[in-house]
């Protein structure tokens, strides 16, 4: 049995490896890195599931981030973190990592796109997000988690979210990593503050792990990808949101994000904005501003 400061290996022939049945994703999880295998169930009844690494490069230095975090107490004693407990090995090669399931789990990229779920919920949600990473942020050590986004978390039955992409995450490190956030935005190359590699990809860092939590946030709002908005259209859009009664301390944290300021991160839960939420969304904004241009004509 291994402690909590170590990681064990899983060897596997190739022949193992085929005979492993994918573990079921709902296809419109976002997942481009990896395929999800299962493995087995363990005595305690938990399923251990194998994340088996479409491309394996950089898979010693994900190695050296997972046994750097299991180092850190702080990063152990975190509930909502969800780390892998061995390395997969097949042909003496290192090529994916073994995690456990979370039992009657939701992606929470699912439940922030279902039209059913209360803006509530998911805001309540996304609050518990904040809250994580307000932690992460503080610890003596430089953790970050890099590509945050919706689709790295689950939530399980009692509502509490778990991180599932921590191999991605970087401790004590600033090296460049794929961020869906923060390269599917072209703004961000003509603000200093962030830093990208030769083929595009962001250095981390404080800045970058709270750009991603905001705009996260701000999607949820907005129902629309707002970091694919130019300058101008950005800047519209959170003016009708002033109008209709969003906080202008939340305004001045997506503003913050363009500016060379220090990214503050938003930990207000939205269930106390005195708006009607439905008023906020991008499509409701546009509809509203064409109405008003046919007036003028």
């Amino acid at each position: 049995m291994l402690d909590n400061f170590q990681i064990g290996e899983i060897h596997l022939t190739e022949a193992n490896v085929k005979k492993l049945k994918n573990f079921g994703i709902d296809p419109k999880v976002s997942n481009t890195e990896s395929v999800i295998k299962v493995y087995k169930t363990i005595p305690n009844g938990v399923t251990i599931l194998l994340k088996m690494l479409y491309d394996t490069r950089n898979i010693e230095s994900k190695i050296d981030t997972i046994k750097k975090i299991r180092q850190n107490e702080e990063l152990l004693a975190m509930d909502e973190i969800v780390l892998p407990t061995d390395v997969v090995i097949s042909k003496g090669e290192s090529i994916g990592f073994a995690i456990p399931e979370i039992k009657n789990s939701t992606n929470l990229g699912l439940i922030l796109q279902d039209p059913k779920v209360s803006i509530k919920y998911k805001m309540d949600l996304l609050y518990k997000v904040s809250k994580l990473l307000s932690k992460t942020l503080s610890l003596n050590d430089n953790f970050y988690f890099n590509d945050l986004h919706e689709f790295n978390f689950l939530v399980d039955e009692n509502d509490n979210i778990k991180v599932i992409d921590i191999d991605s995450s970087s401790i004590n490190s600033n090296k460049a990593t794929p961020s869906y956030y923060l390269v599917t935005d072209p703004k961000l190359t003509e603000v200093p503050k962030y830093k990208f590699n030769e083929v595009g990809l962001p250095y981390s860092g404080r800045d970058c792990d709270i750009y991603c939590y905001n705009i996260m946030l701000m999607n949820t709002l907005a129902n629309y990808q707002i970091q694919k908005l130019t300058f101008l259209e950005l800047s519209e859009y959170l003016d009708y949101l002033l109008s209709i009664g969003i906080d202008e301390t939340i305004i001045d944290s997506i503003i913050n994000l363009y500016t060379t300021k220090p990214n503050e991160l938003i930990t207000t839960n939205l269930n106390d904005i005195n708006c009607n939420l439905y008023q906020a969304r991008y499509s409701t904004y546009k509809q509203l501003k064409e109405m008003e241009v046919k007036k003028t004509r």
